[in-house]
């Protein structure tokens, strides 16, 4: 049979013209083979068909043996069999999408010069308009992330168009054609005579399979028509010479790495093609082994006898049985073979064990990752861009650690697209909010991972390998390091136990109590709409309202209560303010069991329902509103103060600066201790259960800006030798990518400021490295 009579498509056609059982299918498919060299014999097909379908190879293959510039240039490795193993090998199409994802699926920006006039500003939107779809419904970053694959795949990349359209060309079914003799001149601007000279230069041409034939194309530049049915010159101007239609169009050839020879470009990974296809078959080794069974796991060997009938097969499917009930133990039967009936024979039953061989039944198991080691190397990626993260965890806390954002204390599952992160600057000492990269925590799945857990009275962190910490040495200099290295260079690092005060806010100026009418039938002296109030005395309010008030059950007024030989002059004070801004107030009648209490209300129905919302109806629900985050520092100590009158205690022994807030409401502990956070204290938080000073758990928020390593209480010193472990730990881990490089977070309610993850470009995010071959 002649060479071309294996397609698929006609054997397909041969089936059809017997199975049809219509007299129309037929008919139709009898008229399908008139032009073939199949007959009809008796009501059966014979002969064969011609097939249309030609491999790329055999239609180039009389242009590879052509002299002259009517040849092509053979490529150096053909680009089936590259694709084949890249198709049969588990590493390169990862850092293939790894190169496409990281060096054009970043997008691009087009950038005004700001020398440029007005004028260009048109020019830019036409720029604009033009790279998002430079072909029909085709974007230009779709267009670049394509010729990237094809360029690391192939070695070869290919653009044609003209100015009005691009497009990419298939690498795989395109050639370079020999440049020949002829040459042209073209008139070049030289440097060095400041004039345009006449140079004679060879342009290349490339050909493409293209439908079934051939078509040319001329490099890019070119002055000269080509063309493209032909692929002949013609040294004739722009406009004339060629039919419109067979004007050929250009192409700029990209390439990864220059052949030494050749114009053709060669992938990176060539050089590990004995890597990639000794993987393949390592694999392929291995399967084959195992399902031939591998080593069996142990040798029955007998001594001095023989089994009797049918043990062979029983010890046999004993031992190699699929099925789902373990055995027990198996009875083997021995007829003895030797000995006399004067002396006795011996029988002996031998088990030889091959545990720890069949462990080693992967003979070639580190090939594949040797190969991984070596493709990667070729684009010089990290493993984590190839999907493996061990080894490589940047994702740096354990679950339990929270993060501070602009809602407050969280964990990474709590997080939300639009939160911002604690970030702490290294040279201000200070924290600002900001959005992480991605807008996403980074979160992977461990499993015994030995951890890092430095944990004492006031630290407690609980980290990955390759964390990066940030320290100070006992001479006070500040590093940012992995925590190997950190360990190797210091054995009692000291960390950042609190903050410089908040730098900024938005001042309070004003609070306007939102009006609520009170029903019919109330006291109408006190329906009216109030007047704003100045926003430190309503901080102030607050402050005592959080501490040591409670709401009407009516909910139209708010009652603070305090002991009248403790502060409770500047609860006057407070409520005296609220007074003058039209809020009548209620002086309570001494309580009789209570003779050294005393109690105020402040009527206002609209600010006792803005409290039930935004602060908390009964105590243990307690939380401080947001618009505390945004305060300038004096404002957050002037609440920070009227909290502390109310619930909190203060060392009052001379030079000591420590003290507590005390509350049932966990939430409010948690904003308290933000709170400090943000005016400069090193904070924690303690606990009391149930049942130790009431039904409900108390809360201590501490406080100080002082502490052992340094007087001024901005470090914290750990001895690794006392306060560090290594857990093995399984579950998630996370980390947040942040500007600054460290954010804020807390362990069991001890406040940190470690480095964030590295910078590691997952999805969309931006990689900090420049992998081989990326623009800049």
């Amino acid at each position: 049979m002649p060479e071309n009579t294996g397609h698929l498509r006609d054997l397909t056609l041969l089936a059809f013209v017997r199975s049809a059982n219509s007299a129309r299918a037929r008919t139709h498919l009898v008229a399908m083979l008139k032009n073939s060299k199949v007959k009809i014999v008796d009501g059966q097909p014979t002969g064969y068909f011609p097939s249309q379908a030609l491999e790329r190879e055999v239609v180039f293959g009389s242009l590879y043996t052509q002299e002259g510039m009517s040849g092509a240039l053979r490529p150096p490795y053909d680009c089936d069999q590259l694709a084949d193993a890249i198709e049969q090998n588990n590493t390169l199409e990862p850092c293939l999408s790894a190169m496409v994802t990281n060096v054009d699926g970043t997008g691009f920006e087009i950038v005004i010069d700001e020398n440029v006039p007005d004028r260009a500003l048109s020019e830019s939107q036409k720029l604009t308009a033009f790279f998002s779809q430079p072909w029909p419904k085709t974007s230009f970053l779709s267009i670049r992330k394509q010729l990237r694959r094809d360029n690391e795949a192939t070695g070869n990349a290919y653009l044609e168009g003209e100015i009005a359209l691009v497009r990419r060309i298939d690498p795989y079914i395109t050639r370079i054609m020999r440049m020949g003799f002829d040459s042209y001149l073209e008139e070049i601007f030289s440097p060095t005579l400041g004039v345009m000279v006449k140079v004679a230069i060879n342009r290349r041409r490339y050909v493409q399979y293209l439908f079934g034939k051939l078509v040319y194309f001329k490099e890019f530049g070119a002055p000269m028509q080509l063309d493209r049915l032909t692929g002949k010159w013609d040294d004739v101007p722009e406009g004339s010479g060629f039919q419109a239609d067979r004007i050929a169009t250009e192409i700029i050839h990209f390439t990864a790495n220059k052949h030494w020879e050749l114009p053709y470009g060669i992938p990176r990974w060539i050089p590990q093609i004995p890597s990639v296809i000794g993987s393949r078959q390592a694999e392929e080794f291995n399967l084959g082994f195992f399902n031939a069974g591998g080593i069996p796991p142990m040798l029955i060997v007998i001594q001095g006898g023989e089994a009797a009938d049918g043990v062979e097969q029983a010890v046999k499917n004993l031992f190699y049985s699929a099925g789902p009930h373990k055995n027990i133990a198996a009875v083997l039967q021995v007829t003895g073979t030797s000995g006399s009936l004067d002396e006795p024979g011996s029988v002996r039953v031998t088990i030889e064990r091959f545990g720890s061989e069949r462990q080693k039944d992967s003979m070639v198991q580190r090939y594949d990752e040797m190969c991984e080691q070596k493709i990667r190397r070729s684009w010089r990626l990290p493993p984590l861009f190839v999907g493996n993260a061990e080894g490589h965890n940047f994702a740096c806390y354990d679950a339990e650690t929270e993060t501070l954002t602009d809602h407050g204390w969280i964990r990474f599952d709590q997080w939300r697209p639009g939160m911002k992160v604690a970030c702490y600057d290294s040279e201000t000492k200070r924290v600002a909010y900001d959005v992480p990269r991605g807008d996403k925590p980074l979160v992977y799945d461990v499993t015994d991972l030995p951890m890092y857990h430095f944990n004492n009275n006031v630290v407690d962190l609980c980290v990955t390998p390759n964390h990066r910490m940030h320290y100070a040495t006992s001479n006070g200099v500040w590093h940012t390091r992995p925590v190997e290295q950190m360990l190797g260079h210091v054995g009692r690092p000291r960390f950042v136990s609190r903050m410089a005060p908040v730098d900024g806010g938005t001042p309070l100026e004003s609070f306007q109590v939102p009006y609520v009418p009170l029903r019919a039938g109330s006291n109408l002296a006190y329906d009216f709409e109030p007047r704003p109030v100045a926003g430190d005395d309503f901080l102030t309010l607050l402050g005592w309202f959080i501490s040591e008030g409670s709401l009407h059950p009516q909910m139209d007024q708010l009652t603070i209560a305090q002991k009248k030989t403790r502060h409770w002059d500047k609860v006057v004070a407070a409520v005296d303010a609220m007074e003058r801004c039209g809020f009548p107030l209620h002086w309570h009648a001494q309580h009789p069991g209570k003779p050294e209490q005393g109690y105020v209300s402040v009527k206002s129905k609209g600010l006792a329902l803005w409290l039930a919302e935004n602060v908390g109806y009964y105590q243990h629900e307690r939380r401080l509103p947001a618009l505390f985050r945004d305060l300038p520092e004096c404002q957050a100590r002037l609440l920070f103060e009227s909290l502390m009158l109310g619930d909190g205690t203060r060392d009052p022994r001379a030079g000591r600066t420590s003290g507590e807030y005390s509350s049932t409401s966990k939430g409010l502990a948690d904003d308290v201790q933000e709170l400090a956070l943000r005016l400069g204290y090193r904070t924690s938080i303690g606990h009391a259960p149930p049942g130790t000073l009431g039904i409900r758990a108390i809360y201590r928020v501490r406080f100080s800006t002082k502490g052992k390593a340094r007087g001024d209480g901005t470090m914290v010193q750990v001895d690794t030798k006392r306060d560090l472990t290594r857990p093995l730990y399984t579950g998630k881990v996370y980390c947040f990518s942040v500007p600054t490089g460290i954010f804020i977070t807390r362990r069991n309610e001890k406040v940190a400021a470690q480095g964030n993850t590295a910078l590691l470009p997952l999805d969309h995010q931006t990689a900090p490295f420049r992998p081989a071959g990326s623009a800049r």
